[in-house]
C-alpha cells in the first residue's frame, strides 16, 4: 500500500492514540486539582502560573518553530534533526539565562518578590525539554503516538503524586513546580528511549537557511499565540493581583482541560495528516470540510452545556475560597466552545505553508485583542469575561476572510459549516437547562452532569451519523476498531 492510500489508516491510528493520551493526562489533572486545592490557595496557584507563562513563552521560542520544521520536511530528516537538536539547546540555554537575570525586574513589576525564586527554578524545565524535543517530533511525525501516549501517561502521574504528596508535608506552591521539573525530567528520559534517532557532528547549512525560512514564520505565529493565550492572564495579574489570577486561571484550566479530552487530541494529528496532502488542493479543502463540521457539532454544544453546570459544580467541589470562579468557567466554556469550531484551520495554514499569512493574521487580531482586554479589566472581573467572548467573534470572522484569501475557501463554505453545530447547540442547552431534576449535593450533580452529557452524546452522534460524512466517519470508527 502506497504512502497516500495509508494515510487514513495512519490518521485513525495516530487519532485513537492521541485522543487516549490527552483523555488519560487531562483526567489527572482535575483529579489531582481537586486534591491540591483542599491544601492551596488561590493565591498558591496564581504565583505559580505567573511563573508558568513566563516559562511557556521561552518554550514556544525554542520548540515551536524549528520542530513544526521537522515535521513538516519532506526530506533530509536526520541532517533536520541534527540541526534542529543543538538550535533548540543553545537556544534553552540562553533563554535560560535571560529568565534568570530577568527574574528580580519581573518579580518588581507584578509586586511579589516570590516571583524571582519560583521563575528561576520553573525556568529548569526549559533546559530539560529542550534536550527531548526533536525526539517527541519525530514521534509525532511518524505517527508514533502510541509511544507518546505511554510517555505522557507515566510522566503525568508521577508529577501528579509527586505534588500531592509534597503537599501533605507542607511544601505550599513548591510542590507544584517540583513535581512538574521531575515529571519533564522523566519525560525527556522515555523520549529518548522511545526515539531510535541521535544527535551527531555536522551542520548543513544548505538545510539551515531552509529551517530558517520556514521556523521563522511558525515561531513568530506561535509568539503571537502565546500572547493571545497568555495576554489574558497577564493583564489579570497585573490589574487584579496573583489572587484573582488564581481563580481565572484554574477557572479556565478546567474548561480547557474538558475541550483537551474531547477535541485537543485531533489537532497535532490534523498537522501531520495535512501535511501529506498538501499539494491535493480538492483533497485538502474536503478534509478541511469534515474536521470543521466536526468540531462545530461538539465544541458548541459542549460549550453551553458547561454553561450550564458550572455554579453546581463549584458548589459541590470547591469552598468559599474560591469565590468567583464558577461565573469564569460558565463565560470560559462559551469562549473556548467558539474557539474551538475554527481549530482546524492553524493547522491548515502551517500545513499549506502558509505560515507567513497566518502570522500576519495574529498580528493584525493582537491590534484589537490587547487593548480591548485593558480597558474592560478596569471595570471589573465579569466586564472583562464579556469582552473575551467578543473578541473571540471577532477573530473567528477574521480566520473567514483569511481562509477566503489564502487557502481559496470561500465564506460560505467557511460558515456553513458551522451551521450544524450551531442550530444543535441551542437545542442541547435548552435541554439541558430545563429539567427541574437537580438537587444539592454531590449524587444530584453527578445526576444533573449525566443528563447533559448524554444530550451532548446523542446529539453529536446524531449529527455525525445522519450527515452528509456519515460514511467516512463510520469507516474512521471501523478501522479504529480493526486496528492497534
Amino acid at each position: 500500500m502506497d504512502e497516500q492510500r495509508s494515510l487514513p489508516l495512519k490518521m485513525v491510528s495516530a487519532s485513537k492514540w492521541s485522543i487516549l493520551s490527552e483523555v488519560g493526562t487531562r483526567t489527572i489533572a482535575p483529579l489531582s486539582f481537586l486534591v491540591l486545592a483542599s491544601f492551596l490557595t488561590p493565591d498558591d496557584f496564581g504565583i505559580v502560573a505567573l511563573a508558568t507563562m513566563m516559562v511557556s513563552f521561552a518554550q514556544i521560542l525554542w520548540d515551536s518553530g524549528m520542530s513544526k520544521a521537522l515535521i513538516q520536511r519532506a526530506e533530509d530528516i536526520k541532517e533536520t534533526a541534527n540541526i534542529v537538536f543543538f538550535g533548540n539547546i543553545l537556544l534553552a540555554l540562553a533563554l535560560y539565562v535571560i529568565i534568570f537575570l530577568s527574574a528580580r525586574s519581573i518579580s518588581i513589576v507584578f509586586e511579589d518578590p516570590r516571583l524571582m525564586l519560583v521563575a528561576r527554578v520553573q525556568g529548569l524545565q526549559i533546559l530539560i525539554g529542550s534536550s527531548s524535543s526533536v525526539h517527541a517530533a519525530l514521534l509525532q511525525r511518524n505517527f508514533d503516538f502510541k509511544a507518546l501516549f505511554r510517555i505522557r501517561i507515566i510522566t503525568s502521574l508521577l508529577a501528579a503524586f509527586i505534588s500531592i504528596a509534597l503537599v501533605f508535608f507542607g511544601s505550599g506552591y513548591w510542590a507544584l513546580i517540583v513535581g512538574v521539573l521531575i515529571g519533564e525530567a522523566v519525560r525527556s528520559f522515555y523520549l529518548w528511549k522511545s526515539s531510535s534517532w541521535r544527535p551527531m557532528l555536522g551542520f548543513d547549512l544548505r538545510i539551515a537557511r531552509s529551517l530558517l525560512s520556514f521556523g521563522s514564520w511558525v515561531l513568530g505565529e506561535e509568539i503571537l499565540a502565546w500572547l493571545i493565550a497568555c495576554s489574558d492572564s497577564i493583564i489579570v495579574a497585573y490589574y487584579l493581583g496573583a489572587f484573582d489570577l488564581g481563580v481565572y486561571r484554574v477557572g479556565t484550566l478546567m474548561v480547557i482541560i474538558i475541550y483537551g479530552i474531547l477535541l485537543e487530541p485531533l489537532v497535532p494529528v490534523i498537522f501531520s495528516f495535512l501535511s501529506r496532502v498538501q499539494g491535493d488542493t480538492d483533497k485538502f479543502s474536503s478534509y478541511l470540510d469534515v474536521l470543521t463540521r466536526f468540531f462545530s457539532v461538539v465544541s458548541l454544544p459542549l460549550g453551553f452545556c458547561i454553561f450550564v453546570l458550572a455554579t453546581p459544580a463549584a458548589d459541590v467541589f470547591l469552598d468559599q475560597a474560591w469565590r468567583g470562579i464558577d461565573q469564569v468557567i460558565s463565560y470560559a466554556a462559551i469562549n473556548l466552545g467558539l474557539s474551538y469550531i475554527v481549530s482546524a484551520f492553524p493547522p491548515a495554514f502551517r500545513a499549506r505553508g502558509k505560515v507567513s499569512t497566518f502570522a500576519k493574521m495574529r498580528i493584525l487580531s493582537v491590534l484589537y485583542f490587547v487593548p480591548a482586554y485593558v480597558l474592560s479589566i478596569q471595570f471589573g472581573m465579569l466586564i472583562f469575561l464579556y469582552t473575551r467572548i467578543a473578541v473571540t467573534i471577532v477573530t473567528i470572522l477574521l480566520y473567514g476572510l483569511f481562509s477566503k484569501y489564502f487557502l481559496d475557501y470561500s465564506l460560505k463554505r467557511f460558515f456553513g459549516n458551522f451551521l450544524p453545530g450551531a442550530f444543535w447547540a441551542l437545542w442541547v442547552f435548552f435541554l439541558a437547562a430545563s429539567p427541574n431534576v437537580f438537587k444539592p449535593g454531590i449524587l444530584g450533580f453527578w445526576y444533573h452532569a449525566a443528563w447533559v452529557f448524554t444530550i451532548i452524546g446523542c446529539v453529536s452522534l446524531y449529527i455525525i451519523f445522519r450527515s452528509r460524512d456519515r460514511q467516512l466517519f463510520k469507516q474512521i470508527i471501523s478501522l479504529s476498531l480493526r486496528r492497534g
